[in-house]
């Protein structure tokens, strides 16, 4: 639905403006991750505000980009596939208890995975030339690291889980 949707704005945009306008797979592709980035945060943020963790999950939302933005991480085959499946992490990490003891053994185990792993799959998603990989997996490094001055369960959590989709073993097929 959201490949479609972005495929039929793509080719209306090219034919308003075709001289100044990126091919129609560029836009379109553009568009898909646009999409498919608002519905997360809208459904999440909106869902949330009616279970009374829309803070937490906030929180969720922009610890996770942050973190996904420098290591990467699998991508599912199918926008929609990752709008629900976000959603429903993004819904759940709030209602996840973390005592101190936990966030620090989730926030090893999230450093130790991204000493492995980082950064994973991104050289389709990203510019950034691979001479500058070690410098992304120091920056992954240092904000899960800010967990341990923070000591927050739901950064804990979402930093665990987003190191846990950094393992290239992972691989889902549609």
């Amino acid at each position: 639905m959201i490949e479609k949707f972005s495929e039929k704005l793509a080719f209306r945009l090219k034919s308003i403006n075709p001289e100044e306008t990126a091919s129609v797979e560029v836009m379109k592709f553009s568009l898909s991750v646009l999409i498919n980035f608002a519905a997360i945060v809208f459904l999440s943020l909106f869902i949330s505000a009616f279970l009374g963790t829309f803070t937490s999950t906030l929180t969720a939302l922009v610890a996770l980009a942050t973190l996904r933005a420098v290591s990467g991480g699998i991508h599912l085959p199918v926008s929609e596939y990752c709008v629900a499946a976000s959603t429903a992490l993004f819904l759940l990490i709030p209602y996840i208890p973390v005592n101190s003891k936990w966030c620090i053994l989730l926030n090893i185990a999230a450093c130790l995975l991204i000493l492995i792993y980082a950064p994973s799959r991104i050289e389709q998603q990203s510019r950034i030339p691979e001479k500058y990989y070690p410098h992304l997996k120091i920056i992954s490094l240092l904000i899960v690291c800010i967990n341990f001055w923070v000591m927050s369960g739901v950064l804990a959590v979402t930093f665990f889980a987003q190191s846990l989709l950094l393992i290239r073993k992972l691989s889902i097929k549609t």
